[in-house]
């Protein structure tokens, strides 16, 4: 039980989100959603650490009439100094990767819970000993972080809940040991708002998981042939373009072989189209257990088909494939 709860804590670090009632997708779907949810986070990334740079200098130049300038200086400093680097860091990533990692989320999580814990000093420190003045603008912070936070990691629900969980967490234990029934109705207030922002991050991770998935789908089927579940002429032709616009530096040869079935209209007429289907089948199956991993087998049309030969040494390799 305790290896199956830990199996789904680390599945869901990486941004699986089955554990939650998501759909189990596989790693080539998974890895795409990932992209999708961390150029978002990307987007956003700039303004989010801006602003965290901003709300650091508001809390400065309030507690700096106060006894507590130094310490307020002292706090900000590191947070400002890694809101650079955290931003600074992940902004060299591409903005539209095609493919991101489990491993790259979990780093980004973590990045979040660190910068999270930074915030959720905050209370800890300076929310007792403060003005009312002073309790107001860190409440607001601390409001307005929560919200932010869930809003520019709402396609990464476990970088959202690794960013907010430390400031709800440092918020509840000010409220706790003030002892004021006000703030007991603030602490409500907050459980509620924090409810309401992870069910909607949740759902809207959701909806992005979908539109991923469906879009992968769809994408798949116009590029498979659904008789032969060969790559079909369109993905072909993408492969062989590509093959074509190999820099002529690298020094790869290719080769093109074409295959037809020489009468095949008669086993149609005469057996039927479902045996000529199978008969298809068969040799699509058989043309399988030739080519190599790195050739492109595909059905063009009918009875047609093509293997692309790449990384040839000689010619004498592809006539005996041939």
């Amino acid at each position: 039980m305790s290896n199956r709860l830990i199996s789904n804590i680390w599945n869901i670090a990486g941004g699986d989100l089955s554990p939650l009632g998501g759909p189990t997708l596989d790693e080539t779907v998974a890895g795409r959603v990932r992209a999708e949810q961390l150029s978002l986070v990307l987007r956003y990334l700039p303004s989010m650490m801006l602003a965290n740079a901003c709300n650091a200098f508001v809390f400065v130049a309030a507690a700096w009439p106060s006894p507590d300038r130094l310490a307020s200086l002292i706090w900000a400093t590191p947070l400002v100094v890694y809101t650079l680097f955290f931003g600074i860091w992940f902004r060299r990533k591409p903005i539209t990767p095609q493919t991101v990692s489990a491993r790259s989320i979990r780093r980004v999580s973590r990045n979040a819970l660190l910068l999270g814990s930074l915030w959720a000093t905050l209370p800890l420190f300076f929310f007792i000993g403060a003005s009312a003045v002073g309790q107001l603008i860190i409440t607001c912070l601390c409001a307005g972080l929560l919200a932010a936070g869930a809003i520019a990691f709402a396609s990464l629900p476990i970088t959202a809940i690794a960013f907010t969980s430390p400031i709800f967490i440092a918020s509840a234990i000010v409220i706790a040991r003030s002892g004021d029934q006000a703030y007991s109705l603030v602490a409500v207030l907050l459980v509620a708002y924090v409810c309401l922002l992870m069910r909607g991050v949740l759902f809207h991770t959701l909806q992005l998981v979908s539109r991923v998935s469906d879009q992968s789908s769809a994408e798949e089927q116009a590029h498979t042939d659904s008789l032969t579940q060969l790559p079909n002429r369109i993905s072909f032709r993408k492969a062989l373009d590509s093959a074509l616009s190999c820099p002529k530096n690298v020094g790869e040869q290719i080769a093109v072989l074409y295959l037809d079935l020489d009468d095949f209209k008669s086993v149609n007429d005469k057996l039927g189209h479902a045996e000529g289907d199978e008969l298809l089948a068969q040799v699509a199956e058989r043309l399988k257990a030739h080519a190599r991993t790195s050739d492109t087998l595909a059905r063009l049309s009918g009875d047609e088909f093509a293997i692309l030969v790449r990384d040839i040494k000689n010619a004498e390799e592809v006539l005996a494939l041939a």
